[in-house]
């Protein structure tokens, strides 16, 4: 049995539980990848893999397509069609279908508690100390996770650290010693940060 899906939030951002993917090379299609548990996309069915055909109605061929469609039809509240092919064990035994896919939202959380970052002294003491160094992280990946999908990727980390950091730290501070940090906080060495 899969659990209910979250109840929308007021003020929040449109919310599917799901992010996508683009297809091997030489495909044009997208794939649903990373579904949440208790989100709409587990309560309606859609797994990992599963290809993605339309978005409420509209084809969804590639990445700018899905996007477009999310921005048309992702109303929070709203009901919406979404077609998908699995195909687990090659292209003859695809199974094509359309489920109803309520549009929930969530509002990103509010961290408190983290350490100033004002000098470089701040810095460095971050980067010493476990705590504040993850007290940090969670403030960034919250910062990050625009989409709330709960993965960030190195590019990801790396964009949002430079906009979180003030400026006078910002350009001091290297693309190398932000890969570090994001390789310090990825215990599982799988390329994705998760709030795990």
């Amino acid at each position: 049995t899969v659990p209910a899906a979250s109840a929308p939030l007021p003020g929040g951002k449109p919310w599917l539980g799901f992010a996508v993917k683009k297809g091997q090379k030489g495909k044009r299609s997208i794939y649903v990848q990373d579904v949440a548990e208790r989100s709409p996309a587990e309560a309606a069915g859609l797994m990992d893999e599963d290809e993605l055909i339309s978005f409420g109605g509209t084809p969804t061929p590639n990445m700018a397509a899905f996007r477009n469609a999310f921005s048309q039809h992702a109303i929070v509240g709203r009901t919406v069609d979404v077609e998908f092919a699995r195909d687990h064990a090659g292209k003859d035994n695809a199974i094509r279908k359309t489920v109803p896919l309520l549009v929930s939202s969530k509002v990103k959380p509010i961290i408190t508690d983290v350490p100033p970052m004002n000098t470089h002294s701040d810095l460095r003491a971050i980067l010493t100390n476990p705590r504040k160094l993850e007290k940090c992280s969670e403030a960034a990946f919250v910062s990050a996770d625009d989409d709330m999908s709960g993965l960030i990727t190195r590019k990801e980390f790396s964009e949002a650290m430079r906009d979180w950091l003030p400026p006078s730290i910002a350009h001091n501070v290297s693309e190398h010693e932000l890969q570090g940090l994001f390789d310090r906080v990825d215990d599982d060495r799988s390329g994705f940060l998760n709030r795990s």
